[in-house]
């Protein structure tokens, strides 16, 4: 099964979700148009460095290195090898040993929004848990007494 956008780009393939015994008892089945052509030229992805130094593409382990631990990278996908740039600087050529598709093209998330969201006491997560146990104690018309619930943020 191939999902493709608007303009025919293959986005991604998924395999089937009907067994292939009961295939010929669907009704109104048709076959699917070919897919389309992969995009030409080398895939560009980003990935962050874990902090020991490695990444991983396409189901395939690349050491970046120690240095560049917690940092964006930047890995160009040929049909035989990766490059692995951060910070504008090529730190790895590494050749392909895997065939398999690239599935996730951007990091996970960015330095300093995880920084801010690990901060003790100032993730709105923290905040809106506190609102809700006020709530709780308006509610109950406990306002005066000392909250029961153990702490929640740091």
């Amino acid at each position: 099964m191939a999902i493709a956008d608007q303009a025919g780009t293959l986005l991604r393939t998924m395999a089937c979700p009907i067994p292939a015994d009961q295939r010929p008892k669907l009704r109104g089945a048709r076959r699917a148009s070919p897919l389309p052509p992969r995009p030409a030229g080398p895939i560009t992805v980003q990935r962050r460095v874990c902090s020991r130094g490695s990444i991983m593409v396409a189901t395939q382990k690349i050491h970046a290195g120690m240095i560049y631990a917690r940092k964006t990278a930047t890995v160009t996908a040929g049909d035989d090898h990766f490059t692995v740039a951060v910070d504008g600087e090529t730190v790895a050529v590494v050749p392909r040993t895997t065939t398999r598709e690239i599935h996730r093209y951007k990091a996970l998330r960015d330095i300093e929004a995880a920084s801010q969201l690990t901060t003790p006491g100032t993730s709105a997560v923290c905040e809106a848990r506190a609102l809700v146990y006020d709530t709780a104690a308006a509610l109950l018309n406990r306002v005066g007494e000392p909250c029961r619930v153990p702490a929640v943020c740091g």
